[in-house]
């Protein structure tokens, strides 16, 4: 129809356009009949060779090492998404020794086997999948996902596990052989996998088929039960929580179906696992699976801070409207927006405040203290301080995860703030030197305090811990309930601790048990014999789970003092006393646990027993590296008690510490022959000082700071002092013998793959591991990653299993009740059974052939207790507590020395202008991770940072490099470097 027939005008003309030259629609054929249709064809096609479209880069989700992930726009790369599980965090390849102990840092193995169910999932991704196991070839775990990938891994981490989920072999057995590769050679494995080579879909049906079923009934029951799980805020309360998936079920679907009294069936507690990693505000999976589905940890936020999150996102987005609003001269100002813009004025003139005492840098720490600060009198507003709160859940505690979209409300807020334009990113980083330069934390704080803080524990930003008024009230002790079993001992309790020690956990003594054997006993603190494992301070313990050493940041697992006056071994207190008939040779020939009471006590320093003994130094290198930064210390520490020194004890004295040295040594020696580490290698040693900084408070808990602290690196050697060592790790030896006898369910310490690996443990070690420590050298991550697949790790369980590195085959830690919560668990246990044969008149051991499994009423805790309810938050208090004292704690502290020096010139003559850096492993992302030369600190080589030095594809695990740093990033613990030669291949 015309547009003439429309009553308008006819625009053909307006329509015309001139001839195109670059398009095949020129109008040189338009109209014309002699063109027929294939010779438009064949001009389209000459066109678009011609022509060829723009190439259109779609964003990969391939995020640089960072805090922040985008996985709203970004597509996600299946095959580096499956590779990127294979990639160790430092606390995986970290190693600590504590005694005879190799410990690796990280989480304990997940330990899984052939046939269990697992989620593969990414904090840095919301995407996950399910996968089965499909069993361990050549130190390679392989698994089958339910999108018909292959897996392999050493070092798989997820947080959902179900055990024996496919119980028919045959179908493993169709998929294990249809496998591309079972090799244990790294290149191999990714070959194919670059490939993408797996069993086809049609071999894995039976699998698939059984994983999507799962999911399936999952989002049923999800959706059966949507109401109660949408209420689950106002079930679980307004407070912080840390809780099992098991604990959280229980709360939820009260009436749900439950197989016993601990257990939900899998597919229930995975609908509830999902739905609550669904909301990444409100709750935050935490540590990993554990030994079952039940054990799956969840921190949820408190309800204020859950809506703070919010509120404050709300108040940013209406800032910007009102900010755009004036530019465009509108009306409509949300008065929330200008309640932001006096927290802005009032934040820079902070910010501007601070930098007259103490310079800013870009790498998440201020300068050192130039001027005490002026304090500033300001009242904050209530949305100020709201606005503060959530900044340090953003930049100091971690409570956002990496795929939140509350990490643009944070960056928002600094870019308000118009001070940070130097920085490189408006990231969590920036927003902790935010922090420090508003006086919220001190200039000295570590960052991981905050992000390791779990619920109960109350971090003070000014110091150590927040002690609630309940936690200052005096513990109310029990009588003694194992005073009619006490003996006393009438020997000598030597306590051999360093002079600076406070609780006095433990002490030796020894007696003559003829034909060459001596009773060897070992008398520990006894304070569960008067704290009930249901009072208020046994709780209190159990939260903490243990003291933390951390230079600057100590505090004690009982904050009441009376616990270490009441209970610290000294003469006529009490002790449960573990004891060991030790043969010359080392054999121990019986053992015993009774509770005593110790009369005569000589505290003495290692220093002096090794004296006494005419204990030889091993010859073990140690480093002269040291470096400091701030004003020595002038105080010292005075002993707590009377130390005695060699020439003040008798010959009788001398004598028995010289035959218990002869003993410890031979109980080593038999343990090394078991397979036990024989020794360490040099060790970081940080020394901290807060005594030249003072902080003062002002109102609304802000904080004026002056002063450094002062921080010493040094190296100290990492060989043990055998004969306390030796000696504890005996009584931990007899009491888990003890309950073991006895069927008693405690918190054995298992490596639980190692019984089934010894022989590979054992060439492992002595071929490549046990030389490598001989040699003073810390082992290597892919040796740390091939021990933890052969040994399981370290974990806990309520059954005894072999320790190989401790050359040990039952253990249990029980010789530290003042400063570990799990010692507390074992001494209780031990009492209550003690008490119930002492009512019956007769022993609780068990016949060997038929395991007493019954329930045994008189212990404070059952089996399923410990397994479901206690083990899962006392494997990620002690992880916590590990991590921050041994790795975080003290890298931190280096990196601040390290940034003392780099950056701000603080005594710079002691650092090298360049480091060794020793390649480690290779990460998907093109970072390559390795260790420098300067007290073994992990560092960061980009591949963009290679300067033309080689490439990529020719750098392998072990090669070394002439590097200089290119910048740190002190929260987050990282050390950028840029390679100036390669040295080593």
């Amino acid at each position: 129809m015309s547009a003439a027939a429309h009553g308008g005008h006819d625009t053909t003309s307006h329509l015309r356009l001139p001839p195109n030259p670059s398009s095949p629609y020129d109008g040189s054929w338009a109209g014309s009949e002699a063109d027929p249709g294939d010779k438009l064809r064949e001009r389209l096609r000459k066109w678009e060779m011609d022509n060829p479209p723009p190439s259109v880069v779609v964003r990969s989700n391939d995020d640089a090492v960072g805090p922040v992930s985008n996985s709203m726009s970004g597509t996600v790369d299946e095959y580096k998404f499956l590779r990127g599980l294979n990639e160790p965090t430092d606390s995986d390849t970290d190693v600590s020794f504590v005694g005879d102990e190799l410990v690796n840092v990280g989480l304990p193995s997940v330990g899984l086997k052939a046939g269990d169910l697992l989620e593969l999932g990414a904090d840095s991704l919301r995407f996950s999948l399910l996968a089965i196991c499909l069993g361990n070839f050549n130190g390679y775990d392989h698994f089958y996902t339910n999108s018909g990938k292959w897996v392999t891994s050493q070092n798989i981490k997820t947080r959902f596990v179900v055990r024996n989920f496919i119980q028919d072999p045959d179908e493993l057995q169709v998929v294990i052989d249809a496998l591309p590769s079972t090799s244990g050679a790294a290149d191999v494995l990714v070959a194919y996998h670059t490939l993408n080579a797996a069993p086809s879909r049609e071999i894995g049906a039976a699998l698939i088929r059984h994983m999507n079923n799962f999911d399936a009934a999952a989002r049923r029951i999800q959706q059966t039960y949507a109401e109660k799980l949408n209420q689950i805020y106002q079930l679980l309360g307004p407070e912080e929580k840390l809780m099992s998936l098991g604990e959280i079920a229980r709360l939820v679907l009260p009436g749900g179906p439950m197989k016993s009294h601990h257990t939900f069936p899998p597919d229930v507690l995975y609908a509830v696992y999902t739905f609550l990693c669904s909301d990444d505000l409100a709750f935050r999976p935490v540590g990993q699976g554990g030994r079952n589905h039940q054990s799956s940890l969840f921190l949820m936020n408190t309800k204020d801070d859950i809506e703070n999150g919010k509120k404050v996102e709300l108040i940013t987005r209406q800032f910007y409207e009102a900010r755009a609003a004036r530019a465009a001269q509108r009306r409509g100002v949300a008065p929330t927006a200008a309640t932001k813009s006096l927290f802005i004025v009032e934040a820079r003139r902070f910010i501007d405040q601070s930098r007259k005492s103490r310079k800013w840098s870009p790498h998440g720490m201020l300068g050192p203290s130039t001027l005490k600060p002026t304090p500033i009198p300001v009242e904050w507003s209530p949305t100020a301080l709201q606005i503060v709160r959530f900044m340090e859940q953003w930049a100091a505690a971690a409570r956002v995860s990496r795929v939140s979209r509350l990490h643009g409300a944070g960056a928002a807020i600094l870019r308000a703030v118009d001070r940070y334009g130097d920085a490189m990113l408006l990231d969590a980083n920036t927003g902790w030197t935010f922090l420090q330069e508003i006086g919220w934390i001190t200039p000295w704080d570590l960052q991981t305090r905050h992000s390791l803080h779990l619920p109960g524990v109350n971090i003070d930003r000014a110091g150590i811990l927040a002690v609630k008024q309940e936690d200052l009230e005096p513990i109310k002790f029990e009588p003694d309930q194992l005073a009619p079993l006490r003996t006393e001992l009438t020997g000598t309790v030597y306590c051999i601790d360093a002079e600076s020690a406070a609780d006095i956990d433990d002490g030796v003594s020894i007696e003559d048990a003829g034909d060459g054997a001596y009773w060897v006993h070992i008398h520990v603190a006894d304070p569960a014999s008067r704290i009930r494992h249901d009072m208020p301070a046994a709780r209190r313990a159990a939260i903490l789970s243990q003291s933390i050493y951390l230079q600057g940041y100590e505090h004690t697992m009982f904050i009441d003092n009376t616990v270490r006056e009441t209970f610290s071994l000294a003469p006529d207190r009490p002790s449960l006393t573990f004891s060991a008939k030790v043969n010359e040779a080392g054999d121990i020939l019986d053992y015993k646990v009774t509770p005593a009471i110790i009369r005569d006590v000589v505290y003495i320093t290692p220093e002096n027993v090794s004296e006494i003994c005419g204990d030889e130094v091993e010859d073990v290198t140690v480093p002269p590296d040291s470096f400091e930064v701030g004003t020595r210390p002038t105080e010292s520490k005075s002993p707590t008690r009377k130390m005695a020194k060699p020439a003040e004890l008798s010959e009788h004295h001398l004598s028995e510490i010289r035959i218990l040295s002869r003993l410890s040594k031979a109980l080593h020696q038999v343990r090394i022959r078991n397979g036990a580490v024989p020794t360490q290698p040099p060790r970081m040693d940080v020394e901290v000082s807060l005594e030249h900084t003072e902080v003062a408070r002002y109102a609304d808990g802000f904080l004026g700071c002056s002063g450094d602290p002062y921080i010493r690196l040094s190296y100290r050697p990492g060989n043990f002092n055998t004969f306390t060592s030796s000696l504890m790790l005996t009584g931990g030896e007899v009491a888990a013998r003890w309950c073991s006898d006895r069927d008693i369910p405690i918190p054995y310490r298992v490596e639980p793959l190692a019984s089934g690996n010894i022989a590979a443990l054992r060439d492992f070690t002595q071929k490549i591991l046990y030389p490598e420590l001989a040699s003073n050298k810390k082992p290597v991550g892919e040796h740390m990653r091939t021990l933890s697949v052969l040994t399981g790790g370290h974990d806990i369980s309520t059954r005894p299993s072999t320790n190989f590195t401790m050359g040990i085959d039952k253990y249990a830690k029980a010789t530290s009740p003042l400063r570990r919560f799990s010692d507390l668990i074992v001494h209780w246990q031990i009492e209550a059974a003690l008490l119930e044969e002492h009512r019956r008149g007769s022993s609780l051991v068990v016949n060997t052939k038929s395991r007493d499994r019954t329930a045994k009423t008189f212990l404070p805790f059952s089996n399923g207790d410990l397994e479901y309810d206690m083990f899962p938050l006392l494997r990620l208090r002690e992880y916590h507590a590990r991590i921050m004292e041994r790795l975080e704690g003290p890298s931190s502290w280096a990196l601040q020395a390290l940034l003392r020096g780099w950056w701000f010139g603080e005594n710079a003559e002691q650092l090298p202008r360049t480091f060794r850096f020793a390649v480690n492993f290779i990460l998907t992302n093109g970072i390559i991770k390795g260790k420098l030369d300067w007290f073994d600190q992990i560092a960061m080589l980009d591949s963009r940072h290679l300067g033309g030095v080689c490439r990529l594809s020719e750098i392998k695990t072990g090669d070394v490099f002439v590097v200089e740093i290119d910048t740190i990033i002190t929260t987050s613990r990282k050390i950028y470097v840029r390679a100036l030669e390669r040295v080593e291949q």
